[in-house]
């Protein structure tokens, strides 16, 4: 069950950082943004659910469930193109 806490955790990390980084103004940022909730809010419900073999399945989906949903961020919206310096 920590691991998966631990896990999940992790990729709240770089999701938020990712965010941070697409500058939380533009659609990708507002999209990372909501992944994230999205993955604490299913993390809690994983942690007051009980523990044993179900947490740990309910913390592996909440992983899976966000890396498609940052994923899907990065293939809906397109990033900028970056300002080449002439």
């Amino acid at each position: 069950m920590a691991r998966g806490l631990m896990i999940t955790f992790i990729v709240l990390a770089c999701a938020l950082e990712a965010a941070h980084r697409a500058d939380g103004q533009s659609q990708v940022g507002q999209c990372l943004v909501g992944c994230g909730q999205k993955l604490v809010s299913c993390a809690i419900g994983c942690g007051t659910g009980g523990g044993g073999i179900g947490a740990l399945t309910c913390f592996q989906s909440c992983g899976t469930g966000n890396t498609g949903c940052v994923t899907s961020c990065f293939r809906t919206h397109a990033l900028p193109k970056p300002k080449l310096i002439s």
